[in-house]
């Protein structure tokens, strides 16, 4: 049974399974391939949920506040989110506002006890209100050091692993949270603020080996998380021993986008208000795209004008400067890449039937490499 529409209907759930479960003479087993997470919504018990920070963002009308939830023994994060209406300078501090029977400073900071979440297939979380005792908000000390490997990264290898398990892009289910880890910090590096990208970067290192960069742009949904960051990243509140936040890859490195920072107290820049004095050194944010990275993005530049120009209509210029992005790629050691694009150059030139079908095939191949870069 493969699973491709989201439901967080029990009965439409319980009808996709039954395709799978009919008896039939030798049949022991179904194998069910769930694309959209619908079993996460159904057959997943939340018992306590953790804090891993909160993140603010705004369209110009309204103000959006999502505090994410870990479940400790599972690994899986969810977003607890309320929309306020109005711009982030006429709503006033967010902390004290309340969201599912606590305060949003309270969840952020805090770990979640409940029976009553209702878990949506993209990672939604809804906790029911008007059944008592059901859930309770209380503290929790940051102690990640229990949380599953899936989410928590100590050093270089555990980065690979996590790149690794990570499926394609163009298959994983679009879901929310699915790039929240925590880090363990070993070292935090000289700060850093680029004027002219308003973002605050720092490198730490890991306590099992390896680094990576903290990258936080400035943003009117939180106008004062940069100073908070750099004073928590300084110590202001003690060692850092854990950062949370979005993980992504690019430009050759790892990223980390934090929402939460963990000394002697837990820290979510986006809630905090600002601190008396942060002084920060200026600096350009500098990062060389490896060789890689330059060349694919050139295939991707020639891929996506072949796409914008039309396969019918492309000129023996257009091919002659593919087919040198495609050796550059194979150059390199990007064989698949190379193979791929000499394919479409080859069919574009013939006028072959298939060369949509073969552009599509040097599109995911780029999309994968690009992934891995």
């Amino acid at each position: 049974v493969v699973l491709l529409r989201p439901t967080e209907s029990p009965v439409v759930f319980l009808q996709q399974l039954g395709r799978g479960l009919r008896r039939s003479p030798g049949k022991e087993r179904v194998t069910v391939i769930d694309f959209v997470g619908n079993h996460r919504v159904f057959l997943d018990r939340i018992g306590r949920l953790v804090s891993l920070g909160a993140r603010l963002t705004t369209d110009g009308s309204s103000t959006h506040a999502r505090v994410l939830l870990a479940n400790p023994e599972t690994g899986d994060v969810f977003g607890l989110d309320r929309t306020f209406d109005g711009e982030p300078r006429e709503l006033g501090e967010l902390a004290p506002r309340r969201l599912a029977g606590s305060t949003i400073g309270g969840l952020a900071v805090g770990q979640v006890v409940t029976r009553s979440a209702v878990r949506r297939a993209n990672g939604e979380l809804v906790l029911k209100s008007g059944a008592p005792g059901v859930t309770s908000v209380t503290p929790q000390r940051g102690d990640f050091a229990s949380m599953p490997t899936s989410r928590r990264i100590e050093g270089a290898a555990a980065l690979e692993a996590h790149l690794a398990a990570r499926p394609p892009g163009i298959l994983r289910p679009r879901r929310l949270g699915e790039d929240v880890v925590v880090l363990a910090i070993d070292e935090v590096g000289p700060l850093g603020f680029d004027v002219a990208e308003q973002a605050l970067f720092v490198r730490v290192s890991l306590v099992e080996g390896g680094s990576l960069l903290l990258l936080r742009r400035h943003g009117i949904a939180a106008p004062r998380a940069l100073d908070v960051l750099a004073a928590a990243l300084e110590g202001t509140w003690g060692e850092v021993r854990w950062v949370a936040g979005d993980l992504t890859r690019g430009a050759g490195d790892w990223i980390l986008d934090p929402t939460m920072v963990v000394a002697d107290r837990l820290i979510v820049p986006d809630l905090e208000p600002a601190p008396s004095q942060v002084h920060l050194a200026r600096a350009r944010l500098d990062r060389p795209a490896p060789a890689a990275g330059r060349v694919l993005a050139e295939v991707v530049e020639r891929m996506g004008e072949a796409a914008h120009t039309g396969l019918d209509v492309l000129d023996a210029t257009f091919t002659q400067r593919l087919e040198r992005a495609g050796a550059a790629a194979g150059a390199i050691g990007l064989a698949s890449v190379h193979a791929r694009v000499e394919s479409l150059v080859g069919s574009v030139r013939r006028r072959a039937p298939d060369r949509a079908e073969r552009w599509a095939d040097a599109a995911i191949r780029v999309r994968l490499a690009v992934e891995r870069a």
